[in-house]
């Protein structure tokens, strides 16, 4: 099951799914607007942290995959226009494209 965890210094941790994601304000249709090249729906990273509270003592989102590959910790003031990529017409976002989530941070 695809799953984004979001815990830490939040006030509600939560795991969520592709739906959850689609439940969230902050929609984005098409992240190609945004990214160019890029296609799938994607919701606005703010949104998503909105939802779980960060504690005034966070400073950093940590981003790090599940098989370990992959980790990388931005400042929170620099994420404010950040998209969470999480499908791709009525499918997953597909591994060549980044999926089953792909971060865009600009």
């Amino acid at each position: 099951m695809i799953q984004l965890r979001v815990d830490g210094l939040v006030d509600s941790p939560r795991d969520l799914t592709p739906a959850d994601l689609a439940g969230l304000p902050g929609q984005i249709p098409d992240v190609g607007a945004h990214v160019p090249g890029r296609q799938g729906a994607a919701v606005f990273l703010k949104d998503i942290l909105e939802a779980v509270g960060p504690r005034p003592e966070a400073s950093h989102l940590e981003i790090s995959s599940t098989d370990g590959s992959f980790s990388s910790r931005v400042p929170l003031t620099d994420v404010a226009a950040g998209m969470v990529v999480f499908r791709l017409g009525d499918g997953p976002l597909p591994s060549d494209q980044g999926g089953p989530l792909r971060f865009f941070l600009h």
